[in-house]
């Protein structure tokens, strides 16, 4: 009778266990703040559909749709503007005041890249606050396995001059419907740094520095030599100063960095002091690396480049 009662036991827990096991194997399929980057985890090849959206649906209804994706093997652009100035929401297709889409050149969809290059992919929550307009972003890729989709851009900045560029894609011929007026064009910047034959885009900080910064080197391009420091970055003198707002930082390939004011620096490792950061160039770390690497001097041209 014992042991009957004992075996019954093992079984019942042996049992148990494996139910546990069934239960906690879900869970290490995703680790929470897992993620992938696009330039690192995600190259520009690789990007097969991209969504941003927004949509309010209290009074002065609203819906706004752009879309960048990849269809019989060329580079596609959709828009999708929906409003109800005066009423509530939500907006269906009939409210539709602006609609269309183009093919992209490969400069354009370069372009786009640029702009999401940088950002994060995380697993996908659909978990939007009642009220909310978004943006809600989408990116999708391949081998993603449906598993990390939801898009965030590297900084507030970078999201603004996507926006900007997407409403530079759409014609002024196209017919507007009922909006009644023309939406101004504005002409998009991207700031540009050039090595030989090498150019990137860089992402700016949303700071006082990184402003100030962008306006000489549009006023006029700025060309200096850039020594090799420490082994992780190049560093060059600035003909004029910066306002400088340190804060501990632990730099990554790719930073671009304002030090003492006065000195503007791009890193190709990391490194750990005070400095104030003005942006991030838009690239893999094995690219940083090949560029601005090793002891020799490079000359670095910064400039401004405008959308038409």
């Amino acid at each position: 009778m014992k042991k009957s009662i004992f075996i019954t036991i093992i079984l019942m827990l042996a049992v148990f266990s494996a139910g546990c096991k069934e239960k906690e194997e879900p869970e290490t399929m995703h680790l929470p703040g897992s993620g992938k980057t696009v330039g690192k985890d995600i190259l520009m090849e690789d990007i097969t559909d991209f969504y941003y959206t927004e949509e309010n649906i209290n009074y002065g209804a609203y819906y706004q749709r752009y879309r960048f994706y990849v269809e019989d093997g060329k580079h596609m652009f959709f828009h999708e503007t929906r409003e109800r100035k005066d009423d509530y929401g939500p907006c269906t297709e009939d409210d539709t005041t602006l609609k269309g889409t183009a093919e992209l050149t490969d400069e354009q969809w370069s372009q786009f890249y640029d702009l999401v290059n940088g950002g994060t992919v995380k697993a996908r929550s659909d978990s939007a606050d009642s009220g909310d307009t978004g943006p809600w972003l989408y990116l999708y890729w391949t081998d993603d396995k449906s598993k990390y989709q939801e898009f965030s851009f590297d900084s507030y900045n970078t999201e603004t001059r996507f926006v900007d560029y997407c409403i530079s894609l759409i014609p002024d011929s196209q017919d507007r419907g009922s909006l009644g007026e023309e939406r101004e064009m504005t002409p998009v910047s991207f700031v540009m740094v050039k090595v030989g034959d090498r150019a990137f885009t860089i992402n700016m900080e949303d700071t006082q520095a990184a402003r100030e910064f962008f306006d000489e080197i549009n006023s006029q391009p700025l060309v200096i030599t850039m020594h090799d420091f420490g082994s992780f970055e190049k560093v060059g003198d600035l003909p004029f100063d910066l306002p400088a707002d340190d804060e501990e930082i632990t730099t990554v390939p790719g930073d671009l960095i304002l030090y003492q004011g006065n000195k503007i620096t791009i890193y190709y490792d990391e490194n750990t002091w005070n400095f104030t950061k003005l942006g991030h160039l838009n690239a893999a770390g094995e690219e940083i690396l090949e560029v601005f690497g090793g002891k020799d001097d490079i000359t670095a041209e910064f400039f401004v480049e405008w959308s038409e």
